[in-house]
């Protein structure tokens, strides 16, 4: 019996479709799955910041054993800060701040500075005009002696002059009154947490 011949158009015909398949069934599987190691731009990926608050040296002296994770997120208005700090006295308030320096060292906490405010203003309530931008208020601890930390901090950013990043979280020992200065007669500072960046 003869050999079946093609024509050269068929040929070609065949060769494209044979090229079209293989890709169909590869190349974009490939391009839908990237690779795991894969680079990701980190543009689109959400920036964030966090703190780790832990006891301060002198209050750990004294047995309290404090530890909370917060997290920072920007938005349109400001940054909001989410979070639980744990090891509380059951139904305790304490003063919440953000410091001006991101130093945690200092057994007393002194090294992390005063309230941060980079448009000076006075101390008092977050919700008051004028007020420092570390001004938060107060943190309430439930039965268990956690305290749950949902606040926003209206005109802050991450970084630059607002910025809260290079920045700590300072827990006091007693409740902010939001009135008295220079840190609404809050009592020692007994937990820290350095603010810092962080890839989401």
């Amino acid at each position: 019996m003869p050999r079946r011949r093609f024509s050269p158009r068929f040929r070609r015909i065949r060769l494209l479709a044979a090229v079209f398949l293989t890709f169909s069934c590869d190349g974009i599987d490939a391009l839908r799955a990237p690779a795991p190691d894969a680079d990701v731009d980190p543009v689109l990926q959400p920036v964030i910041a966090h703190a780790d608050v832990e006891t301060l040296g002198e209050a750990e002296d004294d047995g309290l054993e404090i530890r909370g994770k917060l997290l920072l997120t920007p938005n349109d208005t400001g940054v909001a800060v989410e979070g639980t700090v744990m090891g509380l006295e059951p139904g305790a308030v304490h003063a919440f701040h953000v410091h001006e320096h991101g130093d945690c060292s200092a057994p007393d906490g002194s090294s992390a500075g005063g309230h941060f405010a980079p448009n000076d203003g006075r101390h008092g309530s977050p919700a008051e005009p004028g007020s420092h931008l570390g001004d938060l208020g107060n943190i309430l601890a439930d039965a268990e002696g956690n305290a749950r930390v949902d606040v926003m901090v209206p005109g802050a950013t991450l970084s630059g002059e607002t910025g809260l990043v290079g920045r700590a979280f300072v827990l006091h020992a007693e409740a902010d009154d939001l009135e008295t200065q220079p840190a609404g007669d809050a009592g020692e500072r007994i937990a820290c947490g350095i603010i810092e960046h962080r890839a989401g």
